[in-house]
Formats: structure tokens, C-alpha cells, sequence
């Protein structure tokens, strides 16, 4: 595994996983962020799923959507 330096969203997504012990969803994720926009969230998401550094641990609902649930791999 290729590893690389996390910019500073990344760095505080990987933060925030890091710190619950359950799998979160971007909303999760947003409601335990301080300053990030849900959008920011699942792009960083996407590149953090990419690299291999998260993997999708299942599937919740948030009202009425499902959602894919977050956890870090390393």
C-alpha cells in the first residue's frame, strides 16, 4: 500500500472516524464536523474510498435515505 500525506479535510474526516467506534455516514460525519460542508464530506469520501484508507461498512438509513456507513481501514 502506497501511502500518502492526508490534506487537512481529509485529515479531519479520517479524525472524526477515527474517534466514533461505529461505522457513520456522511451526515454523521457532518453533524461531528465543525466546518465542513456535506458536499466537501462525500467528495473527500469518494478519494479517501480510492486510496483504500476507508471502506463502506454497510448500508443505514437517514430519514428516509439509505446510506453507506464509513470505517477507516488503517
Amino acid at each position: 500500500m502506497k501511502y500518502i500525506q492526508f490534506t487537512k479535510k481529509e485529515n479531519e474526516i479520517m479524525d472524526i472516524l477515527w474517534k466514533h467506534d461505529i461505522a457513520m455516514s456522511a451526515n454523521d460525519i457532518k453533524l461531528a464536523s465543525k466546518n465542513l460542508s456535506i458536499n466537501t464530506i462525500q467528495q473527500t469520501l469518494q478519494k479517501l474510498l480510492e486510496i483504500k484508507y476507508i471502506k463502506v461498512a454497510g448500508i443505514g438509513q437517514n430519514k428516509k435515505a439509505i446510506t453507506r456507513l464509513y470505517r477507516p481501514v488503517i
